[in-house]
């Protein structure tokens, strides 16, 4: 077991009932998840539509196919979690920290992600607007190599030439 691997198995965790995140129907999560750790958790059968989540923390997290459709996650940290294939469409992620995350494939039609922390997340096979592609471009931070794909974020979402000054 790694460091950072012994380091997440001891962290303390909140005790959510696993049907609160479970599957509400394309009717979203009722109770606010803002500012809670959710870190380092396998939460592939949660579902977090229409989810408050300000703040909350989803580093380490494998939210592969998840819905985050809708959500607020403004200020959310997801460094280094898995969203491959997951639905982030509609979601707010201003702000948010998507450091070394992986978004293979996933689904971020009118996403919004101003000030967010792109570095070295991995976009792959990412379908993305016009605008939202040139609006990630732009952000200074849409540099650098994930750390787990060792995919170049600019190269990923398809940028031309290095990313703006900070």
């Amino acid at each position: 077991m790694s460091n950072l691997e012994d380091r997440v198995a001891r962290t303390p965790r909140p005790s959510l009932p696993l049907p609160l995140l479970q599957g509400a129907g394309g009717l979203g999560v009722n109770t606010p998840l803002d500012g809670l750790d959710l870190s380092g958790q396998d939460l592939t059968s949660a579902s977090f539509t229409k989810a408050q989540m300000k703040g909350t923390n989803l580093s380490d997290a494998d939210l592969r196919g998840v819905s985050l459709f809708a959500c607020d996650a403004v200020g959310a940290k997801l460094d280094r979690a898995d969203l491959s294939g997951a639905s982030v469409e509609l979601g707010n992620f201003n702000g948010a920290s998507l450091k070394d995350t992986v978004l293979e494939g996933a689904f971020v039609t009118s996403s919004t992600f101003a000030r967010a922390d792109l570095t070295g997340s991995d976009w792959t096979d990412v379908l993305l607007r016009a605008d939202l592609k040139k609006s990630l471009c732009d952000n200074p931070t849409a540099d650098g190599v994930n750390a787990r794909t060792r995919v170049d974020t600019r190269e990923s979402l398809g940028c031309a030439g290095p990313a703006p000054q900070k």
